[in-house]
């Protein structure tokens, strides 16, 4: 659909009600620069949009600001209806500025190069004027035509993903009979296993947090990974819950509750955001039990697809080639997932771009050689998660 026509220039306001100095006039577009901390339009336009994801709404960005994180939403109209916009997460850096990133963004209406071009040109006013050194872009789902474009445009391939490039769909479309005989053999047989084994699933509460996040720091200790601190797990349900974007399911055995997964349902999807095991009872298959019944939950209350949220991209790649799965993955969460045969896809991966010349071409000399290393890593997840 290309949009057409003219239409009256209507000045964007901040949430106070002045101007926004940013505020950009176009004969087909209207663009305002909101800071505001809760924007329902922008929440509905992703909501219903394809390639619309909770990471841009203005609720995950409150989520955010529990680690330290600023929003800016850049949004564009046309006759006052939404049609493109990206949220910025910033964070001031010692020294350097700021650092930011779009995370599953920008998320377009239409596909139309003109509106592509009034993006590109207000994300780089946006970032300046906020003194962002470093840009991190990672384009929504169903952004491969923009990512394609960002390089044309200077960007270059992220040294970090802030987003699953690779990932699981099962089509909820097809009835749990059909879902469940397309399973590998043993993840089939493993779910009916779970169920003999007396696994229930129940639907949990803001009360089960706590017992969740214990979960998570075994899950944690023992896959040797630092979890995000349990005020933002808090935050996330304050914010999502109200309308109904966040869910909880345990698993447990006599009482004992053995995994838990926190699940994100988001337009025509439900995400499994992050499960979490014990350690125990695994000859119980309570992860198994609990996937399947997230399934067939998000089935009855009629979302169209389930997404594992992230595989590793080698077993997506391998897969999508048809060939076998690496040694190095098998026995894995990834091979885990993959037992329950939905589609495979690769999403686009993260770009970059430093707009002071002198950082840009250190970084670019220097980032080549050091970005692997472990300790860099590192860095660069402490400074996105903490």
């Amino acid at each position: 659909m290309t949009i057409q026509g003219q239409t009256k220039t209507q000045q964007p306001t901040t949430e106070f009600g002045e101007t926004h100095p940013l505020a950009l006039t176009h004969p087909d577009y209207q663009v305002r620069v909101s800071e505001q901390v809760e924007d329902a339009a922008w929440d509905v336009f992703l909501e219903m949009t394809p390639g619309g994801h909770h990471v841009q709404t203005s609720l995950w960005a409150q989520v955010k600001a529990s680690l330290g994180w600023k929003a800016v939403r850049m949004i564009v109209s046309h006759r006052e209806r939404i049609v493109a916009g990206a949220q910025f997460v910033l964070r001031p850096m010692p020294i350097l500025g700021s650092v930011g990133y779009v995370s599953k963004g920008p998320v377009f209406a239409t596909k139309d190069q003109k509106l592509e071009d009034l993006v590109f040109q207000k994300m780089h006013q946006v970032v300046k004027s906020h003194h962002v050194q470093h840009l991190t872009v990672q384009p929504p789902d169903d952004g491969e035509r923009f990512a394609k474009r960002l390089v044309d445009k200077g960007f270059r391939p992220g040294s970090m993903n802030v987003a699953p490039t690779a990932t699981m769909l099962l089509d909820l479309s097809n009835d749990l009979d059909t879902l469940m005989a397309a399973m590998s053999r043993k993840t089939r047989y493993n779910v009916r296993l779970s169920q003999r084994k007396g696994i229930t699933v129940r639907e949990g509460t803001g009360k089960d947090l706590q017992a969740y996040y214990q979960l998570l720091s075994a899950t944690g200790q023992r896959q040797n990974f630092s979890p995000y601190p349990e005020h933002y797990f808090t935050e996330l349900w304050r914010i999502f819950n109200p309308r109904g974007y966040v869910k909880l399911f345990l698993a447990e055995f006599e009482g004992e509750l053995v995994s838990a997964q926190l699940t994100v349902p988001f337009g025509k999807t439900v995400i499994n955001k992050l499960s979490v095991w014990s350690g125990n009872h695994g000859n119980r298959r309570p992860n198994e039990a609990l996937q399947w019944t997230v399934i067939a939950w998000a089935k009855s209350h009629g979302y169209r697809y389930y997404d594992f949220e992230g595989i590793q991209p080698e077993a997506a790649k391998a897969i999508l080639s048809q060939e076998s799965l690496p040694d190095s993955l098998k026995q894995t969460v990834t091979s885990f997932k993959l037992g329950f045969k939905g589609q495979v896809v690769l999403f686009p991966s993260a770009f970059e771009y430093v707009y002071n010349p002198l950082f840009r071409y250190v970084y670019t000399k220097i980032s080549p050689k050091i970005r692997k290393q472990r300790l860099v890593k590192r860095a660069l997840k402490h400074i996105r998660t903490h």
